[in-house]
């Protein structure tokens, strides 16, 4: 097996390395006194990167939490070697969705199955019901035992559909949100193909029903929807007529948007009088400006700085 340098396409370097197929007994066949020279910071970078691409491969971490975990474990020279931050995080992003089973382009090819059922090591479910791709009226529901138990212990729900969250393959993300000593928790997460009245008393018969498997028997007084009548029927239909369905009236609507107008008018203003500053510039700029910056103090030296330009071209 050969190797090139990496500096064959940059810089045309010569250097070629060889090695059995499994890696062992490396060799090299040619190289060059100059750009084949060994630079101890920059491996040390590279063995930092590979370190968080491999956690970011088989740990559920942050892309921050990954990042600032294994630098804070490096000397002070390779740090000063590193890429952005930013950059490493968008390449930590890019090995997670790797990850990912390949997204569905219609209903056959979804299968929701191991580690996508749970939440964290496995030890909570989250997916509760996916009733398959047979039917007429698909809905697939995650919810934790804990949530299910929220949606008993409260008296008001807040249900609303979603759209720009949702897949090709769905109409809607719907949700239910409860109050719980005081914060807003999302109970329950529904996918939804359709925006039928069918579809809303099903999602709605399926939460009562693995409610009661689980000896829960919600009852909310409360329901707060907007003005899609197919949802308020559902709920009648399967909660109950005396349940007391709410939605902001035309004046609230009116005060919001007021509002609304008011804030941007103020932050005009304050533009114009220059008591706020511009918006913030592109991240990508910042940190062009600073690699710069580094160089002409005299911080970094001209071949780290342009390894750096040439690491943020690629990136």
């Amino acid at each position: 097996m050969s190797w090139h340098c990496v500096k064959s396409n940059l810089l045309k370097c010569p250097g070629i390395l060889q090695s059995e197929l499994d890696y062992s007994e490396p060799h090299v066949i040619t190289k060059h006194p100059i750009t084949c020279t060994k630079n101890s910071g920059k491996i040390n970078v590279t063995k930092c990167v590979n370190e968080m691409l491999q956690v970011a491969k088989h740990n559920e971490k942050k892309p921050e939490q990954i990042f600032s975990e294994v630098v804070a474990k490096v000397d002070r020279n390779t740090k000063a070697l590193m890429p952005a931050e930013e950059i490493v995080k968008r390449r930590l992003r890019r090995q997670k969705s790797k990850n990912n089973p390949i997204n569905p382009n219609c209903l056959n090819q979804l299968v929701i199955e191991n580690d996508w059922c749970y939440l964290g090591n496995k030890s909570t479910r989250f997916l509760l019901h996916d009733n398959g791709i047979e039917e007429t009226e698909p809905i697939i529901v995650f919810a934790t035992n804990n949530c299910l138990r929220y949606l008993t212990e409260t008296s008001t729900w807040y249900i609303d559909g979603n759209f720009s969250m949702t897949l090709l393959i769905f109409q809607q993300l719907y949700m239910i949100r409860v109050n719980i000593n005081s914060v807003f928790i999302t109970a329950a997460f529904i996918l939804l193909k359709n925006k039928t009245e069918t579809s809303y008393q099903e999602m709605l018969q399926i939460i009562i029903l693995k409610c009661a498997e689980r000896n829960l028997f919600p009852d909310p007084q409360i329901i707060n929807v907007d003005f899609e009548k197919a949802v308020i029927n559902a709920i009648k239909t399967v909660i109950g007529e005396d349940v007391n369905h709410k939605h902001p009236t035309i004046w609230t609507l009116v005060t919001k948007m007021r509002h609304e107008n008011a804030a941007d008018e103020t932050k005009v203003t304050q533009r114009q009088l220059g008591t706020i500053g511009p918006p913030l510039k592109n991240k990508r700029y910042d940190i062009l400006k600073h690699l710069c910056e580094e160089c002409s103090d005299g911080n970094r030296d001209i071949p780290i700085f342009l390894n750096a330009i040439a690491n943020f071209i690629r990136n």
